[in-house]
């Protein structure tokens, strides 16, 4: 067995308060939930604001969480310590993680609004439950990568015994794929977490090509990186087919450009040959039936 690196695998500051933060997010999510879910006609007003009310609450959970995950003595800056393989996928998760905040506090700021034109409660709805799902996927991602880490360097499987902050099944399931090698999407199966990046030291670049007028090619990770660059070729509103075939990665900055780049236009994008990882990503954000989808 190799020598463990100084990522400790004893109980740290860090772990605390990460499990009191996330608990503390999901009772919000929770309430939230069960806000969305009330009834809304005939009692719009009181709707939006048992709604607002819950999204403070979760708007200061996230907020306690963001800052905390970015302490010096949190398990994400640990892993970035100790594990330079690692590094680029904190960065990310805390860059995601920034975006996720940035929608919840604008959302909260228009829910804080006078709405003198009527609640639109429908829509309300669907953007708070897309960001509810973002939200699970991005807790998703940490726990699979926490857990990753100490899998590495202890050559060890943590179970839910030994740190109960970790217990995602996704986790578990993505670490006992093969680490070591490069998965294409085609390798997982119904219960692995296909919107979790490919492993392998050497990721496949983002590139956003033009074939015509009116088509571009995407291939590699789609992430908050990327996303500007895949924004950029998207910018001409006569680009409408986006060919995913090569994607190997999508999260929720990349798919936020595309239904960004799908309304700005009158007859919306279609997708040409999504790889699993994009359809499981618009399966969760309830986005399949949004897009046109070609999959031969």
């Amino acid at each position: 067995m190799r020598e463990p690196s100084t990522l400790t695998s004893t109980p740290v500051p860090g772990r605390d308060a990460r499990r009191a933060d996330q608990d503390r997010t999901l009772a919000a999510m929770h309430d939230l939930e069960a806000a969305l879910g009330a009834a809304a006609p005939g009692r719009e007003s009181s709707w939006r604001a048992a709604v607002l009310d819950a999204l403070v609450v979760l708007d200061e959970a996230t907020d306690d969480e963001y800052a905390n995950a970015a302490d010096p003595d949190s398990l994400l800056s640990d892993i970035k310590r100790t594990q330079p393989r690692l590094r680029t996928r904190v960065r990310g998760l805390r860059t995601q993680y920034a975006h996720l905040r940035q929608t919840i506090t604008s959302m909260r700021a228009e829910l804080a609004k006078p709405d003198d034109d009527g609640t639109d409660f429908a829509d309300i709805r669907q953007r708070l439950a897309w960001l509810l799902t973002v939200l699970r996927h991005q807790r998703a991602r940490e726990s699979d990568l926490i857990y990753e880490a100490y899998y590495d360097a202890f050559d060890t499987e943590l179970s839910l015994d030994h740190d109960p902050t970790l217990g995602q099944p996704l986790a578990q399931q993505t670490v006992r794929q093969s680490r070591r090698r490069t998965r294409s999407p085609d390798d997982f199966d119904e219960d692995v977490d296909l919107a979790s990046p490919v492993t392998s030291d050497e990721s496949p670049p983002f590139r956003a090509l033009s074939i015509d007028a009116t088509t571009i090619a995407v291939s590699g990770e789609v992430d908050a990186y990327s996303a500007p660059d895949l924004a950029a070729a998207l910018a001409d509103p006569i680009v409408d087919r986006v060919i995913l075939t090569e994607v190997t990665f999508m999260d929720a900055a990349g798919l936020t450009v595309l239904l960004t780049a799908h309304q700005s236009r009158p007859q919306g994008l279609t997708f040409c040959s999504p790889t699993r990882c994009v359809l499981r990503l618009l399966h969760l954000a309830g986005l399949c039936s949004t897009f046109g989808i070609v999959t031969s």
